[in-house]
Order: structure tokens, then sequence, then C-alpha cells
């Protein structure tokens, strides 16, 4: 019988986290005059937990995995969006944070919203 280490989010869970990694990742985009000492860990933040937090979401991974998957994930983002950039001579990192983070914000709000719609029909 293997440990099993509980599962402290659950889908929900991991969405709002993408949500607000999400959110943090525009608001650093979108600030011109945010302090480092409160831009980078925000934007630490954004990109540990973001992108892979959408992944764990959808996918429900195993418990040990998920650990590694959710920051693994958000540093794949980025290393291929900085080589991406870079390749086609087209470096806009304010752009294309703002774009990757409003992406990340959107999706993860789309999946809290309920399915059904509350109002009666007929």
């Amino acid at each position: 019988m293997s440990p099993r280490i509980p599962d402290a989010l659950s889908r929900r869970g991991w969405d709002v986290a993408a949500l607000t990694a999400g959110l943090a990742g525009v608001l650093v985009a979108s600030a011109d005059t945010l302090p480092t000492a409160v831009a980078l860990p925000l934007l630490a933040g954004f990109f540990l937990v973001g992108p892979g937090a959408l992944v764990q979401a959808t996918l429900r991974l195993p418990s040990p995995t998920r650990w590694l998957v959710v920051p693994t994930f958000g540093i794949a983002v980025v290393v291929v969006m900085t080589t991406a950039m870079a390749w086609f001579d087209a470096w806009e990192p304010r752009v294309s944070l703002a774009a990757l983070a409003g992406l990340v914000a959107a999706i993860a709000a789309v999946r809290l919203l309920p399915l059904g719609s509350r109002v009666p029909t007929g």
C-alpha cells in the first residue's frame, strides 16, 4: 500500500488558484510603476501556479505527480513563450505576459461559472 498525500485542492480549487494567479499576472503586465519587491513574487506566483493549475484541473493527475507538474508546466510555458518571441523577432514580454495571463484567467473564470442556468424556462 503506497502512502497518499491528501488532496488539498479539488477541481474548483485548482481553477480558483489558476484564476488568482492569472489576475496576478495581468496586474504585473498592466502596472508600469509596480515596485520590483511586489512584481517579482506576483510574477513568480503566476508562472509557477497559473498554467499548471489549469492542466491539473483538467487532467486530474495523481497526488504525488501534481506537485511536480504544476510548476514544471508553468516553467515550460515561459521557455516556449520566450523562445518563440526571440525566434520570430517579436520581443514584447509585457504584451505576451498580458495575453497569457489573460488567457489563463479567462479559462479559469469560465470553468468556475455554473454549468446550468438557474433561471427557469417557460
